[in-house]
């Protein structure tokens, strides 16, 4: 995420940052395990129980001191990573897309800042208002990364430099085909038959190609940019 290549750039060298996101992944897989282990005992220290099992073994093993805080610590690390996930998007949107806005200039700049802030966080308040669960919210969210940024990003790593065009037709088209099919997915129309006969395949692979064919037309829609081009236009507001 954005967090992480700020650390990786924050760093004095490449030896440094290389260092650092291999001891942190080890690190991560160490405390990522821990859910992981207190499941598995739970299962032992209360079979066939129903219940969320860390909050089980906080309430069975801990003393009310400890219990507080482990309750502190949750609601810290939940927090955390809430205010990363919505500064991230905010500082996209208030440096790349609101700061070409001739409204928001320089002298705009800390109210255009807090207005992606509360943009994203009303956005990201309405999307979880509209999930049924957690883990239909980030099979949304991966759709999305899917059918809107693997292709735009696949072929800017991989490939030669492109105009703007081809970025922003891959990312509009996959991600509008992703939400009118995922919108036919959830409506399920059974009476309609070219309806149903679309869901045999799923949506992210509509979206997908759909970027595709968006990325395609914009290599016709304007002239290849070289690297000095778009770094040029990328720090211009």
């Amino acid at each position: 995420g954005q967090d992480l290549q700020q650390r990786v750039f924050a760093a004095k060298d490449a030896t440094t940052a290389s260092r650092a996101c291999i001891l942190a992944g080890l690190l991560y897989l160490v405390f990522g395990s821990l859910p992981l282990v207190l499941g598995f005992a739970s299962l032992v220290t209360h079979p066939g129980g129903t219940l969320d099992p860390v909050a089980y073994l906080a309430n069975t093993y801990l003393s009310p001191t400890m219990l507080v805080v482990f309750v502190i610590a949750v609601v810290s690390m939940i927090v955390s990573t809430a205010t990363s996930a919505v500064l991230a998007p905010a500082t996209i949107l208030g440096h790349n897309l609101l700061a070409r806005i001739p409204y928001f200039k320089n002298e705009r700049a800390l109210f255009r800042d807090r207005l992606s802030v509360v943009l994203v966080s009303i956005g990201g308040f309405c999307i979880a208002m509209l999930g049924q669960s957690l883990m239909g919210l980030l099979d949304i969210a991966l759709s999305i990364q899917l059918c809107a940024l693997f292709v735009p990003v696949v072929f800017g790593i991989y490939g030669r430099p492109r105009n703007q065009a081809c970025c922003v037709l891959a990312m509009l088209f996959g991600f509008l085909t992703w939400s009118i099919t995922h919108g036919i997915e959830v409506w399920n129309p059974t009476h309609i038959s070219l309806l149903s006969t679309m869901q045999v395949i799923p949506s992210d692979f509509y979206g997908l190609a759909a970027s595709i064919v968006g990325y395609r037309l914009g290599l016709k829609a304007g002239p290849t940019t070289s690297t000095e081009d778009l770094a040029s236009t990328r720090d211009s507001p």
